[in-house]
């Protein structure tokens, strides 16, 4: 899988201006997705990723996350990607990378993730209100 194609999906399903803010919001995303799924999961999806991506997700922080909700998750990307990012945009943001993901073959590896996730995370993975490819 190449960095460019995802940082090419995620900039235009995002309407990024650049590829700088792409490369961030999939760096703070895979960031926060690294401590919210298992190790051995995080482990598998990270070989199918280009390296600086797979390290990303499996950069842990120490810390478990206070809270197992989406707007938890949505709130530590919006931090991480610091600038001033609303958590209304970071979750644009997520969607926009796991939606990149699902379209890069990474369909199977992704549905194990979501299995270890709250229900209510289903609307992470959801495409409606992004720019189409």
């Amino acid at each position: 899988m190449e960095r460019e194609s995802i940082l090419d999906g995620i900039q235009r399903r995002a309407t990024f201006d650049s590829r700088w803010e792409a490369e961030r919001a999939v760096l703070a995303t895979l960031r926060t997705l690294g401590e919210y799924v298992s190790e051995k999961q995080v482990d598998k999806l990270a070989t199918r990723l280009p390296p600086q991506f797979g390290d990303a997700l499996t950069e842990r922080s120490g810390r478990s996350p206070r809270s197992y909700s989406v707007d938890g998750f949505v709130v530590r990307v919006a931090q991480r990607e610091g600038h001033d990012v609303s958590t209304t945009e970071a979750l644009v943001h997520v969607r926009a990378t796991l939606a990149t993901l699902a379209d890069l073959d990474l369909q199977v590896e992704l549905a194990e993730v979501r299995k270890q996730l709250p229900e209510e995370f289903e609307t992470l993975f959801g495409t409606q209100g992004l720019r189409a490819e």
